[in-house]
Formats: C-alpha cells, structure tokens, sequence
C-alpha cells in the first residue's frame, strides 16, 4: 500500500495538464530502489568521518577537548541528515509524465535547480517504444527502462523513463495509448496537395489524377458570325468579276 501510495502521482501530474481535451496516459517516478546507493554512500562517508574522529581523539587526547568533540560530531550527523533528505527530495521530484499531448520529464531540485524536458505529440507519425532491463537485481526486483523513439515530421526524437516499476507492464501500456492517438490522425489528416495548375501540367500523368482545370470560351454571336462570311464572299466575287 505503500510503495502504491509512492508511485502513484496522478495529483501532481495534473498540474502540467494545460488543454482542456488533454488526457493523462502516464505518469511514474522511478524506483525506490535508486536511492539504495546514494544512500549509503552518504552513510559510510558519515561513518567514517565518525570513526577518524574517535580514533584521533584516543591517539591525541589532549588535542580535542570533549565539548569540541560534540560540537564535530553534531556537525558530522546534520551534514549527514541535510544529504540524506536532499538525496530523497530529488528522487521525489524526478517524474515522468505522457499525456495525449506531450512527453515530460521534470527534475526538480529544491534551492538548486529545475529541469523541464517537452516533447509535443502534435506532429507525431509514428513511435517505437523499446523495454530494457540489466541486471539479475533489476530483473528480480522488476525494475527497468522504458525507451519512446517518435517520428515526428521534421526529426526523430527519444524519450527515456529509467528505472521504472514494472517496465513491460508501461511498455504495453504505452505502446496502446499511443497507438490511439496515432490512427485517428492517420485517417483524418489529407494526403492530398494541392498544387497550382502552371506546375500540375508538368507533373506525370499518375501523379496528375485529382487536378481539374476549367477553361470558359468567349461567347460567339452565330448571326454576325453569317454575315461577315457573306460580306467577305460577295466582295470576293466582285474583286473576280472586275
């Protein structure tokens, strides 16, 4: 119920929904497991730091009064809580968000920095998503990586979600919801140009098919038409008979 509750950032990833016919299709922060080493690397230095500390003060007594010796260690223990907290406050804030719009990835780092990766779906024709896992741990605990490759119109771009929950599960997922926006555009979008009617005539004949040129005649007056034909014959004649 726990790790549920942890995973589960639907209330936060609304906050970057902007349209209102936006849909939330995705949204996932990566394991808890990532924090296993960050974690204890920061311990082991503490402890260390501890340890020197106590072995100075009995090889050197005189050189470290005990009050002196509580203040260090105070120190030690604060710098080593304010990186514990940092190390979990980044992973909190590390999320990945797919709507029926766009491709997230925010990295927010509290008094340090803010990362914010968009990708638009506006243009997309057609996208790839690959699931990898390394690792015995990884594949134990069912963590992996979740690769989108989408073609857009003018460029390919790549989108990674590492370390994530259930890496096949998203995949399969993913690759549906994506395949829902993709054929409706299929089927709406023209594949039709139009093409002006000076360059359409240079165009083969198959490629030719679906341009019609209308071409409207002067009107012609049949009467006056006669009459001038039998003026110029009767003119003709007289020209002979002269």
């Amino acid at each position: 119920m726990l790790s549920k509750e942890i995973y589960d950032i639907t209330k936060e990833a609304e906050y970057f929904i902007t349209h209102l016919d936006e849909k939330l299709l995705f949204a996932r922060r990566r394991h808890i497991f990532v924090l296993l080493a960050p974690l204890t690397g920061s311990l082991l230095l503490i402890t260390g730091f501890l340890f020197s500390l106590f072995t100075f003060q009995k090889l050197l007594p005189l050189f470290i009064y005990p009050t002196l010796l509580l203040g260090i260690i105070l120190i030690l223990l604060l710098i080593g809580l304010s990186m514990i907290i940092k190390i979990f406050v980044d992973w909190y804030f590390h999320i990945y968000i797919i709507t029926s719009q766009k491709l997230l990835e925010v990295c927010y780092k509290p008094f340090f920095s803010k990362n914010i990766c968009v990708i638009p779906l506006d243009q997309m024709r057609c996208a790839e998503v690959n699931v990898i896992t390394h690792g015995f741990i990884k594949t134990l605990l069912d963590i992996g990586d979740v690769s989108i490759t989408i073609d857009l119109l003018t460029h390919q771009d790549v989108f990674t979600m590492r370390n994530i929950v259930s890496p096949q599960k998203a995949g399969i997922e993913l690759t549906t919801n994506l395949n829902q926006l993709i054929l409706p555009r299929g089927v709406n979008e023209s594949s039709f140009i139009s093409l002006p009617n000076q360059y359409a005539r240079n165009l083969p004949e198959e490629q030719n098919v679906s341009i019609v040129e209308t071409i409207q005649f002067p009107e012609i007056n049949i009467k006056s038409l006669q009459k001038n034909v039998h003026t110029i014959f009767q003119e003709n004649n007289l020209l002979k008979g002269g």
